[in-house]
């Protein structure tokens, strides 16, 4: 087996695909109606750098697996439990892009012709993307159990909640009452619960 260095493995495949597939398909959304706030694309950028040279900068050999003696009896459980989870995160973030089309917007934007989605996973959450990569750092921290995570795993959870307060805002100034109806029925981040 040839080593290039590289610890390949299915969580990092998993952001891998994330990154690409959102690079890529933001080649394809409709034109913003509205400029985005250039504070959110300094700490998006910064996040999503920060991430970066952590996956790539930390492996298992240097890790602090302290979560793993905590909560599961083996390594192994705790490996699995990571990578279910970030695959699990995956497929909700991809399904939930793919179901948002050429509406989806990088900023705190709204596109020309802009459409309301409440089909797919949007049928249970408002903002089913940031569910999916909230558990794909979820599972990420359970695979590395590096602390760092943890602490960017907050960090991104407080900035998701943020940007939402922000989404709702501008989606309730372009829908009115047919996205506070859409608001009643569903929830924000986690079915039944918020």
């Amino acid at each position: 087996m040839i080593n290039f260095g590289i610890n390949l493995n299915l969580v990092i495949i998993c952001w891998t695909v994330f990154f690409l597939y959102w690079l890529v398909s933001a080649f394809f959304v409709k034109q913003s109606a509205t400029k985005a706030d250039w504070r959110f694309a300094i700490i998006w950028r910064a996040i999503v750098a920060v991430l970066v040279i952590i996956f790539f900068r930390f492996n298992r050999a240097i890790a602090i697996s302290f979560f793993s003696f905590l909560f599961f009896r083996s390594f192994l459980s705790y490996v699995i439990a990571g990578t279910v989870l970030t695959v699990l995160g995956l497929i909700i973030a991809l399904w939930a892009r793919i179901f948002l089309g050429r509406n989806w917007s990088n900023y705190d934007t709204y596109k020309k012709e802009h459409e309301l989605i409440t089909a797919g996973p949007y049928r249970f959450l408002r903002h089913p993307i940031y569910s999916g990569a909230i558990l794909m750092l979820i599972g990420t921290f359970l695979y590395y159990g590096v602390l760092i995570i943890l602490i960017i795993l907050a960090i991104a959870t407080l900035f998701v909640v943020w940007r939402i307060w922000h989404e709702e805002k501008t989606m309730i100034k372009l829908f009115g009452k047919k996205y506070t109806d859409y608001m009643k029925r569903t929830k924000r981040l986690i079915p039944w619960i918020y």
